[in-house]
């Protein structure tokens, strides 16, 4: 997906990761563990989202990632 640029959602739409991750993320600030990694793809999810990608795979914060190295 990442080499072609074609994330069209095969498996779950991004929106559905992120909303996902948002449960396990508080789901895990209540045990106590360290939820900086999930805070941090949890950010590029929506940052992906708000980029136009909420249909696609969560391969497409790949997309987000890549312009962020590019600044």
């Amino acid at each position: 997906m990442i080499s072609k640029g074609n994330y069209a959602a095969t498996e779950a739409a991004l929106d559905v990761h992120t909303a996902g991750l948002e449960h396990m993320l508080q789901f895990v600030k209540g045990t106590g563990v360290d939820g900086a990694f999930m805070e941090c793809l949890l950010g590029y999810c929506k940052r992906a989202i708000a980029s136009g990608h909420s249909q696609d795979e969560l391969t497409a914060v790949f997309e987000v990632m890549k312009k962020k190295q590019l600044k």
